[in-house]
């Protein structure tokens, strides 16, 4: 038989150590064996060319060779001796046993193989390869392990007693058990949260504990002791999959843009690197696609430090989480490193013995960033939480809540102070800002509102607080009012001039007007509710005088508030059950020329109920159109009127429409859609408006106009003379007639017959100039009937005519009108 080169290594005596494991790396040398002399043969070792080294110094210029490990044991004791030789290597080409006899050093016996772990799995895994081993007394034995160069390093040869080795391979089994099912669990409970961020978290902790599991453990050997081929594709994938998720995770966490520079290389790596670990069990030579796995997880590696520190964070509380971040991108790179460990990377034993914790630190690591994340993010909601619950999410002014607290706290300091200036409350509300919203769209609405909220805030300053009760009232709550409330009054005059100033929005120049209410402690109450509530009954008071002066609050405000509200609330109780006490009233109009009646306006009255007294138009209505009841009333109202306007061939029906109303987006279509379904020709149906509906929309008012006209709707401007009287109105806007407000009927039958004659004179011919025809309103003798036929009045309206009657009288009355007197019975 060969004979193998000399060696001094010294025999190692398994009978000195009956009980514990024996470490027998130390006491074995390393044979470095030429590239072009590569063979599986032990007989090789006895050609030239063989060179002894150690683990820790070896010729640089035989990295690359082929090695073999070669160390001598002996049973020195009088009875036989049975180990376990465990080997936890990296590639371990093959395994040759060699028996030598003790004196001459001849190979007497040769045995390869007998490893309980096959061939695949250990050419792939770290896991322990076993070799059952007896020796008779007086017994040497020289083991050769082959390897491949590089991968000497990691490579642990030990003697263990059965017994010992099962117990040590249980325990170990257990730990790695353990630690991959915490792990787990720490991820799915991750996942569970359904949040991006954690789910991200999970998925990597979970690919962390896989590829741990597979790279350095027995418990997938276990598990896919039938599947044995599927470990290194898993290895390939966990690993891919790990640096994927934890630079997702990265990203994520810190809020850094994944589309952008640095950020989008390092997923785009990540996702090339899965790619190619997916294709490993899909080709016969594994060496491509590994290659490709192990190169793009080291470009990530580069790239991960630039894509999280190059970019500035968001927030600054994120730092905690990308020094964790960092922290575990360290261990798990070290512990990559020392994994594949080169020649020329120093590891030392102790080094290797602390792979696995570091490994754990990584893991510790994860748990650290989960619950700074998890605190951050807890910490923000309760944040965010608090201020929706005391500020107003639109405007950031406080809301109702904080509101009342401030007050209720600045009554009590004013209290216990006893200075005598007490606390002043300013409710306010926009006016007309229902109709901004409608003919501007609520986005434009909500910019107003945040304008408003700035102004208003910036002018209150340090003297109070400005807060949002709800949609465009706000409440102002200063300190020191002033004795007689004389400084809240000052102050709420700034303000409402203030807010008179139009705001550019959009490029958009947007008037807005504001009315204001004050009320003060202690003459109008010492509690916030009382105090707030006097405020509103002051603001109700601004609001109907249409002066844009704030109000201070009396008693008397307080009844007319609460009429109001009632009425507010009854009109939203009739509007669900319509007619709910409406009632339509006709009176006629006639045709001075010929005397026929040529038309009969539809009027609204209200009774609640039966037991109640009837509600005037001039109370319920201004309630409807503030609070935005207009709409589904009028829509009735026109609905009724040309119902009935069929019953009355040839006569034009005409309609009041409220500027509310007129103003909404879907008016026209509503208009069509009555004619529609009551079959009125349009030309039978007159719209009446007041000037206050074309005031401040000359340039949309000529478009809803033109679009009703084109309908062929008639269309009258309503008490003429009392608003505007705009003449450029007249020539722009398409109107049919004027209706001459009843005022001027009034004043010629009594204070100045003479001065308002003259007037209503002009309007006549200022009309008859332009085209339009003329309805005098409010005719009550015949004495003014026959002045207005003298100044050629078209038509006229009022109790000299008939008086206001329900549907019924008014056919009885018309088919009684054959002779067509120009005064109407006492009786009718």
């Amino acid at each position: 038989m060969a004979s193998v080169p000399a060696l001094a290594s010294t025999p190692v005596d398994l009978s000195s150590w009956p009980d514990h494991s024996l470490d027998l790396t130390e006491s074995m040398q390393v044979l470095q064996q030429p590239a072009a002399a590569v063979s599986a043969d032990a007989a090789v070792l006895g050609q030239p060319g063989w060179r002894p080294a150690t683990l820790a110094q070896r010729d640089g210029l035989w990295k690359n060779a082929t090695v073999w490990l070669t160390g001598l044991l002996t049973n020195a004791s009088a009875q036989p001796q049975h180990r376990l030789i465990v080997m936890r290597g990296w590639r371990i080409a093959d395994l040759q046993m060699q028996v030598l006899d003790p004196a001459s050093g001849q190979i007497l016996q040769q045995q390869k193989g007998g490893l309980e772990r096959p061939q695949p799995l250990a050419a792939f895994a770290g896991t322990d390869l076993v070799l059952p081993l007896t020796l008779a007394p007086g017994e040497t034995v020289r083991l050769l392990l082959r390897l491949q160069d590089r991968n000497v390093p990691p490579t642990v040869v030990k003697a263990w007693p059965e017994s010992l080795y099962r117990q040590h391979e249980a325990s170990s089994m257990l730990l790695e058990t353990v630690t991959v099912t915490a792990a787990a669990v720490l991820g799915l409970l991750m996942l569970s949260t359904r949040r991006s961020r954690f789910c991200l978290l999970g998925g990597w902790v979970l690919a962390v504990a896989v590829f741990d599991a597979a790279f350095r453990g027995q418990l997938w050997a276990h598990l896919l002791r039938d599947h044995r081929d599927w470990l290194l594709p898993l290895i390939a994938l966990s690993g891919a999959l790990t640096s994927l998720l934890f630079s997702l995770a990265s990203l994520r966490l810190l809020r850094l843009c994944h589309r952008e520079g640095w950020s989008g290389a390092l997923l785009l790596t990540g996702m090339l690197a899965v790619l190619c670990a997916l294709a490993v069990p899909m080709v016969d030579n594994y060496a491509q696609p590994l290659r490709a796995v192990n190169l793009l997880v080291m470009l990530g590696v580069l790239l991960w430090p630039l894509a999280i520190w190059r970019r500035p964070l968001v927030r600054p509380e994120l730092r905690a989480i990308q020094i964790s971040l960092t922290l575990c991108f360290v261990g798990m790179q070290s512990y990559l490193l020392l994994m594949h460990s080169h020649s020329w990377l120093p590891v030392t034993p102790d080094l290797l013995k602390t792979l696995a914790w570091i490994d754990y630190m990584a893991m510790l690591c994860a748990l650290h960033i989960c619950a700074v994340s998890w605190q951050v993010d807890r910490r923000r909601r309760h944040l965010e939480l608090e201020f929706l619950a005391l500020n107003d999410a639109l405007t950031g002014l406080p809301n109702r809540v904080q509101g009342i607290e401030q007050l209720q706290q600045a009554l009590r300091s004013a209290e216990a102070s006893r200075s005598g200036s007490g606390v002043g409350v300013l409710c306010m509300d926009l006016d007309g800002f229902k109709q901004i919203n409608d003919t501007y769209g609520h986005a434009l609405g909500d910019q107003l509102l945040c304008a408003v909220a700035r102004r208003l805030a910036d002018q209150v300053g340090h003297r109070g607080m400005v807060c949002r009760l709800s949609g465009d009232e706000f409440m102002v709550v200063i300190t020191q009012a002033g004795p007689a409330g004389e400084h809240a009054l000052h102050l709420a005059a700034q303000l409402a001039r203030h807010v008179e100033q139009p705001f550019d929005l959009d490029g958009r120049v947007i008037p807005a007007a504001m009315s204001i209410g004050v009320a003060c402690s202690p003459q109008h109450g010492r509690r916030a509710e009382l105090l707030m509530r006097h405020a509103d009954a002051a603001l109700y008071e601004a609001k109907r005088a249409g002066r844009r002066q704030p109000c201070l609050f009396s008693p008397p405000m307080l009844a007319r508030l609460t009429e109001h509200e009632r009425i507010r609330s009854a009109l939203h109780q009739a509007l669900q059950a319509l007619p709910g006490g409406f009632s339509l009233l006709y009176q006629p109009q006639r045709c001075l020329a010929g005397g026929r009646i040529v038309a009969v306006e539809a009027l609204l009255r209200w009774r609640p109920s039966a037991e109640a007294s009837e509600i005037g138009p001039d109370r319920f209505i201004p309630v409807a159109e503030e609070s935005g009841l207009i709409g589904p009333l009028g829509e009735w109202v026109l609905n009724e009127a040309c119902r009935q306007a069929l019953s009355w061939p040839d006569l034009v029906m005409s309609v009041n429409v409220s500027s509310v109303q007129f103003r909404m987006a879907d008016f026209p279509q509503q208009v069509r859609r009555t004619l529609a379904r009551s079959g009125l020709p349009a030309q039978r149906l007159e719209l009446e408006l007041t000037e206050s509906v074309l005031i401040g929309h000359e340039d949309e008012a000529p478009r809803w106009l033109t679009e009703l006209r084109a309908m062929g709707v008639r269309l009258a401007i309503d008490d003429f003379g009392t608003g505007y009287s705009s003449l450029s109105y007249l020539h722009r806007f398409p109107v049919h007639r004027l209706k001459i407000d009843r005022s001027f009927m009034r004043q010629m039958e009594s204070v100045d017959p003479v001065g308002e004659a003259a007037l209503v004179a002009s309007i006549l011919q200022i009309a008859r100039q332009l085209g339009l025809e003329t309805v005098a309103e409010g005719v009550e003798s015949p004495a003014t009937l026959a002045r207005l036929t003298l100044m050629g009045c078209d038509a006229v309206q009022g109790h000299a005519i008939a008086r206001p009657m329900p549907a019924e009288a008014m056919g009885r009355w018309l088919e009684a009108q054959s002779a067509r007197p120009l005064v109407a019975d006492a009786s009718a």
